[in-house]
């Protein structure tokens, strides 16, 4: 199983960069999201795109935010704060949800490079 996070799946949705790469990828593994991704889905979507996103998510696994993945973010976060660096709380917890779950991250933000052990599928 893969998760796929947001900005993966925008690029998935574009038909354009690496979508075909995305494709692939999500052919080859078992597709997941955090249910956070759905979130920043559907908030930046286009009144015309909602429909063909809400039958993608249904089409995938949701993993949930758990305690588990509540505390793998709290020492995320603050290894990060300690070493002076930043990047959003939604992407810490979908970075969790992957080290808890023991799970790649596709995504195309290099943000998430910053997060120690965090596998990413680099396409």
């Amino acid at each position: 199983m893969i998760i796929l996070d947001t900005s993966a799946i925008i690029e998935l949705f574009s038909g354009r960069g690496k979508y075909k790469e995305i494709q692939q990828q999500i052919q080859l593994h078992s597709a997941a999201i955090s249910a956070l991704t759905i979130n920043e889905l559907l908030v930046d979507a286009h009144p015309n795109k909602k429909e063909i996103l809400m039958q993608f998510i249904r089409s995938v696994h949701i993993l949930s935010i758990d305690d588990k993945v509540a505390y793998k973010g709290a020492e995320i976060e603050e290894y990060l704060i300690d070493h002076g660096i930043v990047i959003g709380r939604v992407d810490i917890l979908i970075a969790a949800t992957c080290l808890v779950h023991d799970v790649e991250l596709l995504t195309l933000d290099k943000d998430f490079e910053r997060v120690k052990g965090l596998q990413i599928i680099e396409l």
